[in-house]
């Protein structure tokens, strides 16, 4: 259930079929392609895979600043294992792939069962920036056992906001490390029509009010007397929908700006459109 070429089974299912289908030159339907593909390459070439294309993944982005420059003989001591690694521009780039394990209870019969997965994990250092990319797991679990097997998942350990800890322990160890406020960058995007807002929470004086758009309305359009006001208050959870019709950043996404969290809920169309949104939000903020 768990053995190498299985988590790496699991690790591709994590990437849109077209990509993982053009990048091992496969044709057919997704599980006969996964069954080729690890039957036929090597774990450190579908690892190498996961690499270069974790930006095609649906993902959290935790953006963080630390106080002081970085040094990257301090990764010696990082408390995950480090799977690949670079320097271009300036940037510090580590590639991880952390093991989650689920627990899960089966029934008709009734049984427990360990399912593990490869999370990847990319952690960048830029101009003071700390980013840290989690691609996202399936939440449910049923579709790894038989049709006549019913899966639920019960716990997880090593979850993401577990290896976030471990990961922000260990940079306050060496520096101080704060949530990056993220809230002038999306304002600005949202200022000049790049994208607007299908559901947003923000803070009042003595309240917190949430605006849930019906269907593919956006609040800005719709309220426009309201807007000015809302847009000097701290944004918490917001649904963001992009405007333009260039692909240039992610059809949605989400954005919890006081907390410096970037969500990427579906599959991003273009490798550089969730590079796009953070590069856009840091830049004007």
């Amino acid at each position: 259930m768990n053995s190498n070429r299985n988590l790496l089974k699991r690790l591709l299912k994590l990437y849109p079929i077209k990509v993982v289908k053009e990048y091992f030159q496969e044709t057919g339907n997704f599980a006969d392609a996964i069954e080729s593909i690890t039957g036929n390459n090597t774990q450190q070439s579908i690892k190498d895979f996961a690499k270069k294309n974790y930006l095609y993944t649906k993902q959290h982005i935790y953006l963080y600043s630390i106080n002081s420059n970085f040094r990257s003989n301090i990764m010696a001591n990082f408390p995950i294992d480090i799977e690949d690694q670079s320097n271009s521009g300036g940037e510090y780039f580590y590639f991880c792939l952390p093991k989650i394990n689920y627990k899960v209870t089966l029934f008709d019969p009734l049984a427990e069962d360990d399912l593990k997965f490869l999370q990847p994990l990319v952690i960048k250092i830029k101009n003071r920036i700390l980013t840290i990319h989690f691609t996202k797991l399936e939440k449910t679990v049923s579709s790894y056992y038989p049709d006549n097997r019913a899966a639920s998942r019960r716990s997880q350990s090593n979850h993401e906001a577990e290896t976030l800890n471990k990961i922000i322990s260990f940079f306050n160890t060496n520096f101080q490390t704060l949530p990056l406020d993220i809230n002038k960058g999306v304002k600005h995007l949202w200022d000049n029509d790049h994208i607007d807002c299908r559901k947003v929470q923000w803070r009042r004086t003595s309240s917190v009010a949430m605006e849930t758009m019906d269907e593919d309305l956006t609040f800005k359009e719709q309220y426009p007397i309201e807007y000015p006001k809302l847009i000097t208050q701290p944004l918490s959870k917001a649904l963001f929908k992009h405007l333009k019709e260039d692909e240039y950043l992610c059809d949605v996404f989400e954005a919890d700006a006081s907390k410096g969290l970037i969500n990427i809920p579906r599959f991003p169309k273009d490798e550089k459109q969730v590079e796009n949104v953070v590069t856009e939000i840091l830049t004007n903020n």
